[in-house]
């Protein structure tokens, strides 16, 4: 399987992002980056399997009429 996943910049991800944990049934494809941008990337195109989402974000963008 493989994941694509997109966060902000984290020190709790390191050992993913240099393999000292892994996994051999999934491979992760990674994104890092600025909180703002990924989020409207991902709410505008959707790219990503795995994501970190603020909840207040989340909140926000739900209440909106579609």
């Amino acid at each position: 399987m493989r994941l694509k996943i997109a966060f902000m910049h984290n020190p709790r991800l390191q050992p993913l992002l240099d393999h000292r944990v892994s996994s051999e049934e999934i491979a992760f494809d990674w994104e890092i980056g600025h909180p703002a941008a990924l989020n409207l990337r991902h709410l505008t195109e959707n790219p990503f399997d795995v994501f970190e989402f603020s909840l207040s974000g989340y909140l926000v963008v739900n209440d909106r009429p579609n």
